[in-house]
């Protein structure tokens, strides 16, 4: 569960260990769920570094204003008929 997620994230040595960790700890409290973790750079874009589920659910790179839920500071579901889509989302 999440105590073994931080117990091994406080023993990563690289982001990508980190990266990983987070993937399979997250996909059985997520499944049935398609998922994207994404680390923002210092130029305010985001890179995809870890996803599980299927479909895909966002493009490998995006930026802040092509997603909906970061622009608002909340969940967005573009699924309800009067939310846009994300522009970074697969289906956007």
């Amino acid at each position: 569960g999440i105590n073994a997620m931080n117990e091994l994230l406080a023993a990563c040595v690289s982001p990508a260990e980190a990266h990983a960790v987070i993937e399979r700890s997250l996909a059985p409290l997520f499944a049935g769920h398609a998922c994207a973790l994404a680390v923002q750079r210092p130029d305010g874009s985001l890179d995809v570094v870890a996803r599980w589920g299927a479909p895909a659910v966002s493009r490998p790179q995006f930026t802040l204003a092509d997603c909906w839920a970061l622009r608002l500071g909340r969940p967005h579901d573009a699924r309800e008929a009067t939310a846009p889509p994300c522009q970074h989302c697969s289906e956007g």
